[in-house]
């Protein structure tokens, strides 16, 4: 599921300098409608420091095969390690990440995961 391979638009993402572990799967919940991806994460270990800081929140991008632009949403709470993305529309999605402290240094970009949403 993670790839370093470019995705869409001819976007390149190194892998991290940080090591997340970043997922995507569709929902398969009655309550949750079609178009619907789940992220899970990691939160780095003390070890995996982002900056000097206390980590602060995380960056999530995301892009898709039809779509030009790169989206981006801001989490700025550590504890949270899950988002419900709704209303995609059908199509190849490339996720990716980033950590960020307290003083906005961010930590490098987590690998891309692919997703297909149907």
């Amino acid at each position: 599921m993670r790839s370093n391979r470019p995705c869409a638009l001819g976007v390149r993402v190194l892998l991290a300098t940080l090591p997340f572990l970043l997922a995507a799967s569709c929902s398969s919940q009655p309550s949750r409608q079609e178009g619907t991806v789940r992220l899970r994460w990691h939160r780095p270990s003390v070890d995996q420091k982002v900056g000097m800081y206390p980590l602060s929140g995380y960056r999530i991008f995301y892009w898709s095969d039809a779509d030009t632009r790169v989206h981006t949403i801001d989490v700025p709470d550590p504890d949270v390690h899950r988002l419900w993305l709704s209303e995609l529309s059908s199509g190849d999605y490339c996720f990716s990440m980033v950590a960020y402290d307290e003083r906005g240094i961010q930590s490098g970009l987590s690998a891309v995961v692919r997703k297909t949403v149907r």
